[in-house]
């Protein structure tokens, strides 16, 4: 081994042992105790003037600071990934902020972004990694949300900006939320409702007793954010021994031509059901072929429409819900390309699922997703149907400061796995420890996750929140 590949490693090491050391000093002053043996407020001396604190309620200026660390424990196999041997995978450091007021009645906006720094991917070099991995994992600043909220009459808001609408009831898949794309970069350790990115949109909603509706014109097209090429999870790693992929995209979209949705929804008892219609673009792409020699492939976001229903029923410890869609418009590629690479499909998706929470302190949700391709005709390069289910089981503990989670995925035609464990622990109420750890499980070079299989990662997080 170089020697500057020695200087990086211990470089890194004592970056980690650096966190581990501030880690233990928060926790010490979280859990210290005064003679008599009695807990210390950590906040016990800052002094709260409760008119200055009356006339500030509005005005918020919040965020946290995190540290991320990843380790991978399996070397890979399949030779494309950057990452060839075990070790330290991440070592991200984020930076949050959030600030809100409202300065009248019914008026009010938001403003955050965040920033974060990969101490692994500096430390490693550019050299070691593709242009696109080291320009998305390692490091980056984003504005997220920058929006005006306003009552304009009645139950009747007006939101323009930047921002999140989040519609549907599945938790592991997009059927009818599809306004805002997902930031996917970390396949499976990121829930999928944390993984939405804000848009740039304007939004009025009516929001009544018993019904209300929405209508969303999106002015910015953005795609999902996918993992770096060569990184531990590019989801098109399998393309990169033979085809060149262009990651720029066109859309149409602007301020006069928005991508357009509107929901529907009644309210009433125990029960909620949206109907959705939107002419919008899909945010993960298809490709089409740019270049025979050398062979490169297009991304396309196709605009689409969809029609779609989404209901839930409580009843007791129950929770019954259900989300359907029909999507026409897309685009699938050809197992043998004729005069065209895709053909045109229609794509249906239903989701049937229950939240149990009878048991104290115990939560269970599960969900059966199917995604069926119309035209059963085997032309396609991928299989028509591809149904998915999920099982997520919550437990709460020591008067709900710890949280451990069991979240198991299995695909059903991919012959495929997934199991994802992690455990929160809330030290204070500004302080929070994370650890996990995902798995992939797969065993033909034809399952859906075969080539992440070693793709593993142990994880762990400080968050510090002010």
């Amino acid at each position: 081994m170089q020697w500057n590949e020695r200087l990086n490693k211990v470089r890194l090491l004592l970056q980690l042992l650096a966190s581990l050391a501030i880690s233990t000093t928060f926790i010490a002053s979280a859990f210290a105790v005064d003679e008599n043996n009695s807990e210390i407020d950590f906040f016990a001396d800052v002094a709260v003037d409760s008119e200055a604190e009356k006339n500030n309620e509005s005005n918020h200026l919040t965020g946290y600071l995190q540290q991320q660390l990843g380790y991978s424990p399996k070397d890979h196999k399949y030779f494309a990934f950057s990452r060839k041997e075990t070790g330290i995978s991440q070592a991200r450091t984020t930076l949050t902020l959030k600030y809100q007021n409202t300065f009248a009645d019914g008026i009010e906006y938001e403003l955050s972004g965040n920033s974060y720094y990969d101490t692994y991917y500096h430390s490693e070099g550019r050299d070691n990694f593709s242009n696109s991995e080291y320009s998305v994992m390692a490091d980056d600043v984003e504005l997220r949300n920058a929006y005006i909220n306003l009552e304009t009459y009645d139950g009747l808001w007006l939101k323009l900006g930047k921002q999140i609408v989040a519609w549907g009831e599945s938790e592991y898949v997009q059927i009818i939320d599809m306004v805002n794309p997902r930031d996917l970069k970390e396949f499976g350790i990121v829930d999928l409702e944390d993984s939405r990115i804000p848009v740039w949109a304007s939004r009025l909603s009516y929001v009544g007793k018993q019904w209300g509706s929405d209508l969303v014109l999106v002015h910015k097209f953005e795609p999902n954010k996918t993992a770096g090429d060569f990184s531990d999870f590019d989801q098109y790693i399998t393309l990169r021994n033979f085809a060149a992929i262009d990651r720029d995209y066109k859309t149409d979209v602007d301020f006069t031509n928005p991508d357009i949705f509107f929901r529907l929804f009644l309210q009433k008892g125990h029960s909620d059901i949206s109907f959705v219609y939107a002419k919008s673009h899909q945010t993960s792409p298809e490709f089409d072929i740019k270049s025979v020699e050398p062979f490169a492939l297009a991304t396309l976001y196709q605009e689409i429409e969809t029609f779609g229903v989404a209901a839930n029923y409580v009843y007791g410890f129950w929770l019954l819900k259900t989300e359907i869609s029909n999507k026409t418009g897309m685009r699938f590629a050809q197992k043998v390309p004729t005069d065209e690479f895709n053909v045109y499909r229609s794509y249906h998706q239903m989701m049937l699922g229950f939240e149990f929470s009878g048991i104290n302190d115990v939560q269970i949700a599960s969900e059966y997703i199917i995604n069926h391709i119309g035209g059963d005709d085997d032309i396609l390069a991928q299989e028509n149907n591809n149904d998915l289910f999920s099982n997520r089981i919550n437990f709460q503990f020591l008067n709900q400061t710890l949280n451990v989670e069991l979240l198991l995925a299995h695909w059903v035609q991919g012959h495929s796995d997934s199991v994802r464990l992690t455990a929160n622990y809330d030290i204070s109420d500004a302080l929070k420890v994370s650890i996990g750890y995902i798995d992939f499980i797969a065993k033909s070079e034809t399952d859906t996750l075969y080539y992440f299989q070693n793709s593993d990662r142990i994880f762990a997080s400080l968050r510090y929140a002010f």
